[in-house]
């Protein structure tokens, strides 16, 4: 717990030191010089400092090198404004030399006169998200068809963007093919489309066009691109809009319009798709007058491929469903961003941070399917998967997880620690084995 002299002797409005140990981030406190005078136990745990090393411990000493500048400062004029609502990104040092990459949320404490004795801060490890949008994901690309893709996939992205939104198609034919990953591709339409979706709260049009574009030498400085020969495919909605100073972060890793709710992840791997396979990105937009987004692909030459290439795409199944999803991740922006997936896909979800909630919930309310992370509060997904498996056999179970760790897997099948989905995993990928799984 934290003490100040100055502060009042009101024992009913301090926090007991078991309810601030509850807290699953790293909670700070730091003097006016930024010396650490309190760490919580999950604190002491992510960075390796121990109570008697945090007493000559500077905050500055945590940080990676790069990240001193861009943390300190801002530290300092929120405190300075009284700003309990400021939030940093930095990269932070462990003790054995690893580095996380953390939110801050830094809040000021004040005596009775008003003077700032304190500064408090909530650090949340993001390690996991961060590595979701840097990590590529290298799959064998391919020569395909971006209108038969879209025409495999309209049922799915109708369902996804729910039905006050109508979704327009304007295809050209004879399309020139191109070179890319269709998963990938599959992933970036989605994540603009539910984007438009959230930005039609009552309701509105999203339109996707395809054309096939020749980029002069006059146009090409205008567009990013290269001189030559293109295939536009083209995402506009009748939306909100938004400003020039939110266009500009937008594809920014973490920068999200969402809150809470948002991972900041879904336009930044768009983008890193995009460059991967040698396009460009435009976005225009203007408040209450929607947005539209223009992705360039470079037109592929070698035809000889493009009708297996089709074929295989328009073979891709249905991924929706109306079953009750039962979702486990104690990363509380991953467990939204599937939950939010599943639900676009027609699916009921309940959405639960520990396997002990998950469990819980078994008790009264019955699952077709539980989506469990391994790595989990209080009993790991393997042990979780175990007891579903024992007490209720009719569940069926779908394990992801970034890491490997065979420890508590002997009571599992092998199909189970086989089929485990590893993140961060593709959206298509993932909607796919669900349902391949509930089909069974």
């Amino acid at each position: 717990m934290i003490h100040d002299q100055h502060a009042p002797k009101d024992k009913g409005s301090a926090p007991k030191p078991h309810a601030i140990e509850q807290i699953q981030d790293t909670l700070w406190a730091c003097d006016l010089n930024l010396k650490l005078t309190y760490a919580n136990s999950v604190g002491e745990k992510n960075t390796g400092i121990s109570a008697a090393e945090r007493k000559k411990t500077n905050i500055a000493q945590i940080l990676a090198p790069e990240s001193i500048a861009t943390i300190i400062e801002p530290i300092l004029q929120a405190l300075n404004a009284h700003d309990s609502n400021s939030k940093v990104l930095s990269k932070n040092r462990t003790k054995d030399g690893r580095t996380l990459f953390c939110e801050w949320y830094n809040s000021p404490v004040n005596d009775s006169t008003g003077k700032i004795i304190t500064a408090i801060s909530i650090v949340r490890d993001i390690t996991a998200e961060h590595q979701a949008q840097q990590v590529l994901r290298h799959r064998d690309a391919e020569q395909l068809s971006i209108n038969t893709l879209l025409q495999s996939q309209q049922h799915m992205l109708a369902k996804s963007i729910t039905p006050r939104i109508k979704l327009i198609y304007d295809l050209t034919e004879n399309l020139w093919p191109v070179y890319l990953d269709g998963g990938d591709l599959l992933d970036a339409i989605l994540n603009i489309s539910i984007n438009a979706m959230h930005a039609m709260s009552d309701g509105g049009q999203l339109s996707i066009a395809s054309y096939n574009e020749h980029v002069n030498e006059f146009d090409a400085p205008l567009k990013g691109l290269p001189k030559g020969d293109y295939v536009l495919l083209s995402i506009s909605d009748t939306g909100c809009g938004m400003d020039k100073e939110t266009q500009e972060k937008i594809f920014d890793p973490f920068f999200s319009t969402k809150g809470e709710l948002g991972t900041g992840l879904g336009l930044s791997q768009v983008y890193g798709f995009v460059e991967r396979s040698k396009g460009s990105i435009r976005i225009y937009s203007e408040p209450e007058h929607g947005t539209h987004i223009r992705l360039y692909f470079p037109r592929h030459h070698d035809i000889d491929s493009r009708d297996n290439s089709e074929a295989q795409v328009s073979t891709t199944p249905a991924l929706g469903g109306q079953e009750t999803i039962l979702v486990v991740d104690d990363e509380i922006a991953l467990l939204n961003l599937s939950s939010e997936l599943l639900r676009q896909q027609g699916y009921k979800v309940i959405p639960v941070a520990s396997g002990q909630q998950a469990l819980e919930v078994l008790k009264s309310t019955p699952a077709n399917l539980l989506l469990s992370d391994v790595i989990i509060p209080e009993m790991d997904g393997y042990q979780l998967a175990a007891t579903v498996q024992a007490q209720y056999p009719e569940v069926k179970i779908q394990l992801a997880s970034g890491f490997t760790d065979n420890r508590h897997t002997e009571k599992l099948s092998a199909n189970l620690i086989d089929n485990i989905i590893q993140k961060p995993f593709n959206i298509r990928d993932m909607l796919t084995r669900i349902r391949s799984l509930l089909d069974e």
